[in-house]
């Protein structure tokens, strides 16, 4: 039976079979928190990670401490070769991470609100309320709800596409159906060809039973009305460099559309309501009362720009902590660097070998994390899932003590 090697004595070095359970025996350093534990090789490299986040209930508790166990092998589940292994670890206190801002997507402004990545079609409600259908990052279709208000919420009771609708079910008004300068109204019936347009990409009936569309010209994109015996009303040409609109809805009860528009790297769902008389050459004044931009995440690289600092943020492969003293070790290295990573459940905090510590975020589906530094003492995290990039601030993070639990013998197996 391996000897055991006591957290507070020096170094103690057992003597242990391959195939056999090695027990390991440690004192917990005198504060409250979480215990990380791991294997290193003699080169300090971990090999082996045996607990993260645990408490003193996920050990047994002996009369010289608390006690866990290795089976020899690393975190793959292979045999490790004979040579000596050393057993430490942390104490992890409470570490503070608020969380500061979303970025990149105008959507998104709760931690519990769907992730949506791109916009995939507007309707309307009876009561001139805007229903974008979107997709979120797991590819799964979320309704959205704005009011004239500003207010979006998720839709969580069923929409319906058809004449009828029971109760607890919403009708929408939908587009027109365009097909060239031929269009169709939901109901399959067609209207007179429009004058005046090139190539109509989207249209929608609107108030006083006028129509809207999108016309693609040789001059470029326009938004225009036209009156029910086909009168240029209105028009509003759209710049090449912004935003090309592809989709337009149009409240009934007043002058107002709303414009899903993209360009190579960017989405923008905008209401639009008009101001004033139109000018002599059928221009309009307009003021924009609704906008969500959904703009690039999928890369920290991509996101820099719209993260609103003044600098470009600097991302940190490595933070220097300076560790709580260990009484039970008066020459223990109170210093460490700790790095950032990713698992399924969201970012964490690791040691410089990468012995998980800490988690520090709840989100999944992490595409990356990367951390910055905010001080000496302090940490900003930018994440993303590829929706949206959450930005948190990190604080205490030197609230942890290390632990030695010894080293061992590694012997090949008498087979």
């Amino acid at each position: 039976m391996a000897a055991i090697a006591l957290a507070g004595a020096n170094a103690a070095t057992a003597l242990i079979a391959a195939d056999t359970e090695v027990k390991i025996t440690f004192l917990p350093p005198p504060m409250k928190g979480t215990i990380s534990l791991g294997v290193y090789d003699k080169s300090g490299a971990l090999v082996r990670s045996l607990c993260a986040e645990a408490t003193d209930k996920d050990f047994v508790v002996g009369l010289n401490g608390l006690i866990t166990s290795w089976d020899g092998k690393n975190d793959a589940g292979q045999l490790l070769p004979p040579g000596k292994y050393s057993v430490r670890g942390y104490t992890v206190g409470d570490i503070e991470v608020d969380g500061v801002a979303f970025h990149c997507n105008d959507w998104i402004s709760e931690d519990d609100f769907p992730r949506i990545r791109e916009v995939s079609s507007l309707l309307l409600s009876p009561e001139g309320d805007l229903i974008a259908r979107a997709r979120t990052v797991t590819n799964e279709s979320a309704d959205l709800r704005c009011t004239r208000e500003g207010e979006t919420r998720p839709l969580n009771i069923p929409i319906l596409q058809n004449p009828e609708s029971a109760p607890g079910e919403i009708r929408l008004r939908e587009p027109l159906t365009a097909d060239g300068n031929n269009l169709r109204e939901p109901t399959g019936s067609s209207l007179a060809p429009i004058p005046g347009t090139e190539k109509i990409i989207a249209a929608f009936r609107g108030r006083d039973r006028t129509v809207w569309v999108i016309d693609a010209t040789k001059a470029g994109t326009e938004v225009k009305q036209f009156s029910s015996a086909n009168e240029l009303l209105r028009r509003l040409t759209i710049p090449a460099e912004d935003p090309q609109p592809t989709q337009i809805v149009a409240c009934s009860d007043r002058e107002a559309i709303y414009l899903l528009a993209r360009d190579a790297s960017s989405e923008t769902v905008r209401g639009l309501a008009l101001e004033g008389d139109p000018n002599p050459d059928g221009s309009s004044q307009w003021k924009v009362f609704f906008s969500r931009t959904i703009r690039p995440s999928g890369t920290f690289a991509a996101a820099v720009p719209f993260l609103g600092t003044e600098k470009p943020p600097k991302p940190e492969q490595k933070f220097r902590v300076r560790l709580l003293p260990n009484p039970l070790f008066k020459d223990a290295v109170h210093e460490r660097y700790v790095r950032l990573g990713i698992d399924p459940m969201g970012a964490l905090l690791l040691d410089a070998e990468g012995l998980p510590l800490r988690g520090v975020t709840s989100s999944t589906n992490l595409k990356w994390a990367v951390m910055v530094s905010d001080g000496p003492k302090t940490l900003r995290i930018y994440q993303s899932d590829g929706s949206v990039v959450e930005e948190f601030k990190a604080r205490k993070l030197a609230n942890m003590m290390s632990l030695d639990a010894g080293t061992y013998e590694l012997k090949a197996s008498a087979d």
